[in-house]
């Protein structure tokens, strides 16, 4: 039975030694497939440049003269923008080739009520070609164009007076276009102001909309539902 005992024990430290060569193994080619688009190979992808309180500025570790524009685009902005109680924060998807990052912006001065606005800036990159992609190229990696999404982005607002409307929130003192206009979009203009992001392999839009109105509906909304879902 000892015996025994000692035969399972070795088999278990040989899989442990497997497995942790395995893990090592993966991530260092995981780590090799993104270093080859990397400027400073010892750094993530994008790290922040800048921190402070709530605030990270984003840089991209990529090579090319384009990524050095964004990153100078980037920082010219931040250094405009951020006073205050004002923030920078951003997050990002790699998905293949195509790197998706979106820097949100909380603006505590835009509002004469001191009411926060929300704003993004969106940039998708070709990793490979180290190229700024357009609209026009996030579509057509879909095969749909903008006349698709706005019925889609034009739902989602409709779900969400809805909702409020089941909640009695509105109390029928605002209908939809009065819903409309608190959030800020005039002349049912869903399209305005969008950005296209890529996040596990669908395509999204980011739609920033005002949500502090003078009917207090600020809690039902979370930055998240600036991100809709467009393909699946």
């Amino acid at each position: 039975m000892k015996r025994l005992n000692n035969r399972n024990l070795i088999f278990l430290v040989i899989a442990l030694v497997l497995a942790i060569i395995l893990i090592l193994v993966y991530g260092f080619t995981k780590d090799d497939i993104f270093n080859k688009y990397k400027y400073e190979k010892g750094k993530n992808i994008v790290y922040p440049i800048y921190t402070k309180d709530k605030t990270n500025v984003p840089h991209l570790n990529l090579k090319g003269t384009t990524i050095d524009t964004i990153n100078n685009t980037i920082v010219d902005k931040a250094n405009d923008f951020l006073k205050g109680n004002n923030t920078i924060t951003y997050d990002f998807e790699i998905n293949g080739k195509v790197l998706s990052l979106a820097i949100q912006y909380i603006d505590y001065y835009a509002d004469d009520d001191y009411l926060p606005i929300i704003s993004y800036d969106v940039f998708n990159i070709d990793m490979n070609k180290s190229s700024l992609l357009s609209d026009e190229d996030m579509l057509s990696f879909y095969n749909i164009t903008s006349e698709n999404v706005s019925p889609i982005v034009e739902a989602r607002f409709k779900e969400f007076f809805n909702e409020l409307n089941e909640e009695n929130h509105y109390f029928n003192e605002c209908d939809y276009s009065c819903f409309l206009g608190l959030r800020g979009i005039k002349d049912e203009d869903y399209m305005e102001d969008i950005h296209y992001y890529i996040k596990k392999g669908n395509l999204y839009v980011i739609r920033p909309f005002k949500i502090y109105s003078s009917f207090k509906d600020e809690d039902y909304f979370s930055p998240s539902d600036f991100l809709i879902q467009i393909t699946e």
